[in-house]
């Protein structure tokens, strides 16, 4: 690494900080802060580790802000200039502020959202320290009731803005979905578009993955009844019903456990859901009354229930490729990835049809000559919605060659990263008025 122009001090009474420049293997330029006053700490970026917010944070993401701004205007590093920033949360929601501030800029910006439920809230007595003028602490500015909203202030001035999913795109405009943001995001409907994330299909790959029991792949996936079986033995969970002989429906769940992720659904409705030849693992940590209620109902559900508290990526890719249906019940889904990794592995996902779930899977009841059926799905946040749905996809699972041939289906949805990165490939060329250059 090589300093990119003198130390600063970034505001009075503040330490000093280095801007570093390096580069990997792959050519590409990163540079660094160096300001172990603010981020040499425990923890992790954002909480210490009592696992609250750190509570300078606000001085902290607004450096980071402020020297995205400066690094795209030339100042620190007047041999490179981006004709794009592309933002992310509201960590970053300072920087399109800040180009905006210093007139019409050289470099234009886009704002993604990854979750406008966090939108990076102050106190509003600490505008001061950003350095911004005065007409920014106002409705028109990042002033939120009193507050300061850093994801308001890039909604507010960024060139475009982009999300995660078409979908959640237009659920943001809604006050339901918007977090209170929703009249901000209408009122720049015309600057805002949805492209769905992606997932690495060499990394998340069945046929080569050494953390499952049996490789498998579209053409070939009888494997996967050996990763069910390591699966429920890792579990001592029951291999068969109590005939001795049905095969039993396994569902998964790989998840933040949160009322968000409909977790609570899950749990309300469990004596439903493992009634009969069912069978359930689930993998995540998050609030601990779901974490309390879920280790309680192994017990009353012995042989039936798993819960793994944490994240495991190994375990999560064996219960990927091990479970015959993944639940995903979220209230609020931007995009998902988990619903995309299963159905990679051939587990058929079962989601509330909302956000990047609605995008990504078709019920298979719903299913038309545009779109294949590749999963289910419902849309009342109830556990009795739930029920159904699963009690559809049971339904269909005892039915041995069709359910075979939508696990096929699944597994041959491509969800890769060459298209979204095409899609934001134009949208850029768009947003610096390249409007007919070809991708």
């Amino acid at each position: 690494m090589r300093p990119v122009g003198p130390d600063f001090v970034p505001s009075p009474g503040s330490g000093r900080v280095r801007l570093l420049r390096t580069s990997d293997d792959t050519s590409l330029v990163h540079y660094v802060i160096d300001a172990p006053w603010l981020y040499q700490r425990p923890g992790n970026p954002y909480l210490g580790p009592d696992g609250q917010p750190w509570p300078d944070n606000q001085r902290r993401f607004a450096l980071l802000g402020w020297l995205g701004a400066q690094l795209a205007g030339g100042r620190f590093d007047p041999a490179w200039s981006p004709q794009i920033v592309h933002c992310h949360d509201w960590h970053a929601g300072l920087v399109p502020a800040w180009l905006s501030e210093r007139g019409p800029p050289d470099a234009r910006s886009l704002f993604s959202i990854h979750n406008v439920a966090f939108q990076g809230r102050f106190p509003g007595n600490g505008f001061a320290e950003l350095g911004l003028s005065a007409r920014w602490f106002s409705p028109d500015g990042l002033e939120f009731h009193g507050d300061l909203s850093f994801m308001k202030a890039a909604l507010q001035s960024a060139s475009a803005i982009a999300t995660v999913s078409p979908t959640y795109a237009a659920e943001l405009q809604q006050p339901e979905f918007g977090h209170g943001l929703d009249g901000v995001i209408r009122q720049r409907a015309a600057n805002l578009f949805g492209i769905l994330n992606g997932i690495d299909a060499e990394l998340w790959d069945p046929a080569t993955d050494a953390a499952i029991a049996a490789r498998y792949d579209v053409h070939n996936p009888a494997g996967r009844s050996a990763n069910r079986d390591a699966l429920l033995a890792r579990f001592k969970l029951q291999p068969v019903g109590n005939d001795g002989d049905t095969l039993p429906f396994v569902m998964g769940v790989v998840s933040r456990l949160t009322d968000q992720k409909g977790i609570d659904l899950i749990v309300q409705a469990l004596p439903a859901l493992l009634d009969g030849p069912s069978r359930m693992v689930v993998l995540g940590n998050g609030a601990p009354s779901l974490e309390n209620r879920l280790r309680a109902a192994t017990s009353a559900f012995a042989g039936k229930l798993a819960f793994d508290q944490g994240f495991d990526e190994a375990l999560a890719r064996q219960i990927y490729a091990g479970v015959d249906a993944l639940l995903v019940p979220s209230r609020f889904e931007p995009c998902g990835l988990t619903q995309l990794f299963a159905m990679r592995y051939g587990a058929i996902p079962i989601v509330r049809q909302t956000g990047g779930l609605a995008d990504t899977v078709c019920d298979v009841d719903q299913a038309d000559a545009d779109r294949a059926g590749n999963g289910f799905g419902f849309r009342p946040a109830t556990p009795t919605a739930l029920v159904q749905c699963v009690a559809r996809a049971r339904a269909l699972f005892a039915q041995t060659r069709a359910w075979q041939a939508l696990v096929r289906t699944a597994m041959d949805q491509d969800h890769s990263w060459p298209f979204a990165a095409a899609e934001y490939v134009r949208r850029y060329r768009q947003i610096v008025g390249e409007d007919n250059a070809d991708v």
